[in-house]
């Protein structure tokens, strides 16, 4: 059978690792935002827009309006089921006496709180376990989707804090590592304070532990009671997008090649020490052909996929982060088609290989 081996020389995933190396971000601050928003993606961290969901309370479980005037409550451990159709939020739960199916119709955004406890989602895990959170879930309609909407957690930069860092990077870096991931994330989330997701671990379990140190030190606080006042890289007057990952193939990437945009201090070519891990995906051709053309054909895109297969990608160029045959994919034809490494890895593979910097090798029969 005909095949087509990809070889990877990098684990490349944004807000999975150690920080970054980036040029200099030219100030630091303390904004007064102690609130972080966090969107609920879902399990495989493609997507933060739902058009269902069903959460629990550990306690009572409180829905408010934007005002924050009560809609209704509903006892600790009782699924709500929310579904969102025609512009229209229905919020579901079973009637202990009864055991009725009752229904609440709200047309505008709304928010649940768990004022004793913490919110759960069912059937959803975090880290090999149930995923449970503090602060405030917020329901908000996802653009001009009538079925979609983004599921918000809002809660206190403190346990933003101590559940992201842990998550990120393992506590035996030590507390100086600790402290720069933790600026490195509560910067990140001010850049992208809208509705973009990010891991973190909600049930913090990590009292007097390095990780609580290193946030307490970073949001400048010697006790609980003292107000948060968190440190932040800005560039330019504004926080800095302080994107982090796991490794790089021996030399940091650029926005551009990532994503497409220019950010003037993530330009990459910054060496790095570590060992370059490296892995193998094989794909069939056929399996190679049905990708292509399933991505071809939601881009509206036509590829010319001939007899030989060995024809159908060709890297055009890359950054020669491994050297002058090999680095992170700037420019690969797909079908006579060419497009950003990046999302080939992205759209063509659905994210099938954990990075843009490959080779790419057909094995005939």
């Amino acid at each position: 059978m005909k095949k087509i081996l990809l070889k990877l020389f990098i684990v490349f995933v944004v807000l999975c690792g150690v920080i970054a190396v980036f040029c200099p971000i030219q100030t630091y601050g303390y904004p007064s935002n102690a609130i972080v928003r966090v969107g609920i993606m879902d399990e495989k961290y493609t997507t933060v827009e739902k058009s269902s969901v069903t959460i629990y309370g550990t306690d009572k479980l409180v829905v408010l309006t934007p005002k924050k005037e009560e809609i209704f409550t509903l006892e600790g451990g009782k699924y709500l089921t929310v579904v969102r159709e025609n512009n229209e939020y229905v919020l579901s739960y079973i009637d202990t006496e009864t055991g009725e199916t009752v229904e609440n119709n709200i047309r505008h955004d709304f928010s649940v709180t768990c004022p004793n406890g913490v919110i759960g989602i069912k059937d959803f895990i975090r880290g090999g376990k149930p995923a449970m959170y503090r602060g405030e879930f917020k329901f908000t309609g996802a653009g001009n989707k009538s079925d979609k909407f983004y599921l918000v957690n809002y809660l206190d930069v403190e346990y933003y804090l101590k559940g992201v860092v842990p998550c990120e990077m393992p506590v035996s870096f030590g507390l100086e590592a600790l402290k720069a991931q933790a600026v490195a994330a509560y910067s990140f989330s001010q850049a992208n304070n809208t509705y973009e997701g990010q891991a973190y671990d909600s049930s913090f379990r990590y009292s007097g532990s390095d990780v609580e140190k290193a946030v307490m030190a970073v949001l400048n606080m010697t006790s609980k009671s003292d107000t948060p006042k968190a440190m932040c890289c800005y560039y330019s007057g504004k926080p800095a997008n302080t994107v982090y990952f796991a490794s790089s193939a021996g030399k940091t990437t650029s926005a551009e090649s990532v994503w497409g945009g220019y950010i003037p201090y993530l330009n990459g070519g910054v060496s790095s020490p570590e060992q370059v891990p490296e892995s193998q995906k094989t794909y069939t051709s056929e399996e190679m052909r049905a990708l292509i053309q399933s991505w071809a054909a939601s881009k509206g895109k036509s590829v010319t996929l001939g007899s030989d297969p060995s024809t159908w990608l060709v890297i055009k160029s890359h950054d020669s982060a491994r050297g002058a045959n090999c680095g992170y994919v700037t420019k690969i034809s797909v079908g006579g088609v060419e497009i950003m490494g990046a999302s080939f890895r992205s759209a063509v593979l659905n994210n099938g290989i954990r990075s843009h910097c490959f080779t790419i090798t057909y094995i005939p029969d």
